[in-house]
């Protein structure tokens, strides 16, 4: 199941069985007198301790001002951090499951700023590795003499609540992009219910897109084409970092490749589309060199319904419009409008110009499209054997 679909459901439970949210945020003053009611708490807690919580992502305690709710104080995983913004106010927290996650405010004597409506948001991990997404049900601090005031607020902030479960599918893609940045992965073979490409972050510090549906999955895509949005035409040094949008048409970056496949034995796969057909084409052995060799590019044992059209490369250099590496006294990379692993010059052009049908200046596979034809779609992806 993806991570919306699971989101989804949770909120929709929550709406359904549940007459409140399992965390809650209590209050020991409901009602205050400002400068004389002493040690008014807010305090986010669980109200189920029963649940399966296996780690705390995110707590924080928002307040209400001007119909927008602003941070008040935040717990974080990892680093626990908090963040205050009001004086003559104290915190405490913890994420210890163990011992009772929990996070505190606490006002000596009441204030103007203690006036006014309260909620907390929590995001949890559970041992089974399933993400859930809570919020509490809104609650006011008003002074003494507000009791209808009061009791009129409540009834609108449980409608409230229950509108915002509601609206609650419109935001699972910025939930799903928090969620994503908060986790690490050793590789893509470990990405679960994220979607069919997901963007993750991996344990080496590295952001990629993975594929997790083609033959089984467990592809780190290092690149992407599937529109004009991105121009390929660039020099040595965006090939070497990387450029575009994970999310759409993007280069990995020869760097990161070379460090991937340095440090273990990955395999390479080409998918493309040319006239509504689709093609692979895939090397179990694949590797780049570093920079000094100009991130050469080896590759062996071909299988595919595509033809062995990369064959041609195998052992070429990188070569960019401003750093000519080919064996051809032309250079390639500027006469066909692109930057690849040129011979003299190519068979293959995947990084060429988009649509082109100019003599080698689209991007061809030469068997399948020619020289005058450009594939529509394009993905190279790379993933690590079984050791």
């Amino acid at each position: 199941m993806g991570l919306h679909l699971i989101i989804s459901a949770i909120l929709l439970a929550a709406a359904v069985f549940l007459p409140s949210s399992a965390w809650v945020l209590n209050t020991t003053a409901p009602e205050v007198e400002v400068g004389k009611t002493q040690n008014v708490n807010l305090e986010c807690v669980n109200n189920f301790p029963e649940m399966d919580i296996s780690e705390i992502l995110f707590m924080r305690i928002q307040k209400k001002h001007s119909n927008r709710w602003t941070t008040v104080a935040e717990l974080r995983d990892n680093d626990t951090r908090i963040k205050l913004k009001s004086e003559n106010m104290f915190v405490e927290a913890t994420d210890d499951v163990a011992a009772g996650a929990f996070l505190r405010l606490t006002w000596p004597v009441a204030t103007n700023y203690t006036i006014g409506q309260y909620r907390c948001d929590v995001i949890i991990l559970t041992s089974q590795e399933t993400v859930q997404y809570d919020r509490s049900l809104p609650v006011s601090i008003t002074f003494k003499s507000d009791i209808q005031v009061l009791s009129q607020m409540v009834m609108e902030n449980k409608r409230e609540y229950f509108q915002q479960l509601s609206l609650q599918k419109k935001n699972i893609e910025d939930l799903n992009e928090a969620v994503q940045s908060m986790q690490q992965h050793q590789s893509c073979a470990d990405v679960k219910d994220l979607g069919p490409r997901p963007v993750v972050n991996l344990s080496s510090g590295l952001k990629v897109t993975c594929d997790t549906l083609t033959d089984g999955g467990g592809w780190i895509v290092i690149q992407r084409r599937a529109s004009a949005d991105v121009d390929f035409y660039r020099g040595w040094s965006d090939y070497k970092e990387g450029f575009g949008d994970l999310a759409g048409n993007f280069w990995l970056g020869l760097e990161n490749i070379h460090r991937l496949t340095s440090l273990a034995r990955y395999e390479l796969r080409f998918d493309f589309t040319y006239k509504g057909n689709s093609y692979f084409a895939s090397y179990k052995n694949f590797r780049l060199s570093g920079e000094t060799e100009k991130y050469k590019i080896h590759l062996s044992e071909f299988s595919g319904n595509a033809s062995n059209d990369m064959a041609r490369h195998n052992g070429s250099a990188f070569s960019t419009k401003d750093s000519d590496n080919d064996s051809s006294e032309i250079n390639c990379a500027t006469t066909y409008h692109g930057a690849w692993w040129y011979e003299k010059c190519h068979s293959v052009n995947l990084n060429g110009k988009w649509g082109s049908r100019q003599n080698g200046k689209g991007l061809n596979w030469q068997f399948t499209t020619s020289h005058y034809g450009s594939v529509s779609f394009i993905e190279m992806k790379i993933r690590p054997l079984d050791k």
